[in-house]
C-alpha cells in the first residue's frame, strides 16, 4: 500500500466508519428514547471498564496459563501455515510480459489492483516491426489512431480499439497456457 494513499485504503475507510457508526447510532437512539445524549455510550464505557477490572482481578492458575499458551501456539502454527501458503505462490503468468501479436512486438507490466487484488495489464507498449523501437501513438478526433516510430519513421493506422483487442488476446493466451498446463 502506498504511504501517500493510506487514507484511500479499504482498511482505513472500514476502521473509520466502524468507529464513527456506533457514536452516530448512540446519538439517534438517545434522541429517540429521550434520554441524555451519549448516555448509552457512557454506560457502554462504564461496563467496559468493569469488564477490564474483572479480567485483571481474575484468579490465574497454572492450568489457565498453560492452556492459553497452547491455544496461542496452535493459532500461530495455523496462521503461519495459511499465510505462508498464500504469500509465496505467485501467478504463473507474471513472466509472460512480451509477445508478437498482430505483426507487432508488445511489452507490458503486471500490476495488482489494490481494490480487487487481481492482476491487470499495465504499460502496454507496441514496438516497431522494423527496428524494435517503442512506437508513439498519435490520436485524433477525426481519424483512427496512428502508430509512428521515432527512429525509422514507420507509420501505420490502427483500429480505435486496437490496444484493448491486444489486451484481450493476451488474457486469452494466458487462459490457453493454463489449459495446456492442466492437461
Amino acid at each position: 500500500m502506498n504511504k501517500d494513499k493510506w487514507y484511500n485504503s479499504n482498511w482505513t475507510i472500514g476502521l473509520v466508519c466502524s468507529s464513527l457508526l456506533p457514536i452516530i447510532l448512540t446519538f439517534i437512539v438517545d434522541f429517540i428514547k429521550k434520554i441524555p445524549i451519549l448516555s448509552t455510550l457512557q454506560s457502554l464505557i462504564t461496563e467496559s471498564i468493569e469488564l477490564i477490572r474483572y479480567c485483571l482481578n481474575y484468579e490465574v492458575t497454572i492450568g489457565n496459563i498453560l492452556l492459553s499458551f497452547l491455544f496461542l501456539f496452535v493459532f500461530l502454527i495455523i496462521f503461519k501455515y495459511f499465510y505462508k501458503s498464500q504469500s509465496n505462490e505467485k501467478p504463473y503468468f507474471l513472466e509472460y510480459n512480451n509477445d508478437n501479436i498482430k505483426s507487432f512486438y508488445w511489452t507490458w507490466d503486471w500490476v495488482v489492483d489494490q481494490n480487487t487484488g487481481k492482476y491487470a495489464i499495465s504499460n502496454l507498449k507496441p514496438h516497431c516491426p522494423k527496428c524494435n523501437t517503442n512506437l508513439i501513438i498519435n490520436q485524433s478526433l477525426y481519424r483512427n489512431p496512428e502508430y509512428e516510430c521515432p527512429r525509422c519513421n514507420f507509420e501505420t493506422q490502427v483500429d480505435v480499439n486496437f490496444k484493448r483487442k491486444i489486451e484481450i488476446i493476451i488474457i486469452d493466451n494466458i487462459n490457453r497456457m493454463k489449459k495446456e498446463e492442466n492437461k
